[in-house]
């Protein structure tokens, strides 16, 4: 087919993500997307002759440029289920795709939508780790003690003020159980305050602590 595109169809209008054959468009209305039937339902969408369907026969995709006559498009489905769009291909004369080539058409729909899909979990990936990489330096350069420790109570972070306030080195304590910077008597209120977060509560207290040299710092 001398035209195909991918197109995203939304409220208004259908716009092509990709486009070989159609130079210059960039989006149609939705009241005249040939796409926009075909994300109604996960069948392949086919319209051999335009001009002999009356759904589309005073369309003026099809009365004028780019004079579509055939349109056979493949709907875009996400893996939550929603259709985005179409995988299409377009002709200027009557025709009808075989089988085989409707299985391709299909198999070509899913392919873009592994892509996108693709696409936007690495982006999310990326994002990730430039807030955690932001989330870090903003740890390493803080002048407050940030300590991290995990659900079953070993650090597993210690910035630079961290080690300024307590007299431990972060070679020295991560890894190692955060009790050690517990007074005995403050032991019942940490199980409390750890028994909240593992439940998912945040909290925030005042509390006193041990230096590793036995002093105590509020």
């Amino acid at each position: 087919a001398p035209i195909s595109v991918i197109s995203l169809v939304d409220t208004e209008r259908q716009w092509f993500k990709a486009n070989i054959g159609l130079p210059g468009a960039s989006e149609t209305p939705r009241d005249v997307a040939f796409c926009a039937h075909a994300v109604l339902d996960d069948a392949l969408f086919e319209i051999p002759d335009a001009t002999r369907d009356a759904r589309f026969m005073d369309n003026p995709l099809v009365t004028g440029s780019p004079d579509i006559r055939f349109y056979a498009g493949a709907p875009v489905r996400l893996s939550s289920g929603e259709r985005i769009g179409t995988v299409c291909v377009i002709d200027r004369e009557p025709r009808q795709l075989n089988d085989m080539q409707r299985e391709v058409l299909k198999c070509l729909a899913e392919a873009a939508s592994k892509a996108l899909e693709g696409r936007r979990a690495l982006r999310e990936v990326q994002a990730a780790g430039e807030l955690a990489a932001r989330a870090a330096l903003v740890m390493q350069h803080s002048a407050d003690a940030i300590i991290s420790v995990s659900a079953d109570g070993l650090v597993k972070r210690w910035n630079p003020a961290a080690e300024a306030l307590f007299g431990y080195r972060a070679d020295d304590i991560v890894g190692h159980g955060a009790r050690l910077l517990v007074p005995p008597d403050r032991a019942g209120e940490e199980l409390a305050v750890g028994a909240r977060m593992a439940n998912g509560h945040a909290r925030t207290y005042e509390t006193v602590r041990l230096r590793r040299d036995g002093s105590r710092v509020d």
